[in-house]
């Protein structure tokens, strides 16, 4: 069992005793777009394959290039710098449950972002979030 293994079955035991009904799992896309390996993607499709929920990292995409934000203290800043950052790619979602899945949790900023395009924009009916880890430096 992998380290990404263990991580997605502790997030799916969690998941199902929150007793949420998701229609879609997704990760928030990276700011470090080059790496061969996204870890946040790779724990998505695993929950979704786990939870036998559909899990997509190509229905909420990052259109603007930010700084990696765990450098970033200032929440205004965070906003910022995220502000129209992210796009809803994948109109057959309006009016459904989305589960968004980050790695790390500082100021809230990150998932407020993206929550707020899947209910604006994207026209959700519900978000979830789950940050996997928190900095001991949040604010």
């Amino acid at each position: 069992m992998t380290v990404i293994d263990k991580i997605v079955k502790t997030a799916c035991d969690f998941v199902r005793a929150w007793k949420i009904k998701p229609d879609l799992i997704v990760p928030v896309p990276p700011s470090r777009a080059g790496r061969r390996v996204q870890p946040v993607s790779e724990i998505a499709k695993g929950m979704g394959a786990n939870l036998k929920i559909a899990a997509s990292d190509k229905s909420v995409v990052k259109v603007k290039k930010t700084p990696e934000l765990k450098n970033v203290v200032d929440y205004q800043a965070r906003l910022n710098l995220l502000k129209d950052a992210y796009e809803v790619r994948d109109p057959s979602l309006k009016g459904k449950t989305v589960h968004i899945v980050d790695d790390l949790f500082r100021s809230g900023a990150t998932l407020n972002a993206m929550a707020d395009v899947l209910l604006k924009r994207g026209q959700m009916n519900k978000v979830y979030v789950l940050a996997l880890t928190r900095t001991r430096s949040a604010p």
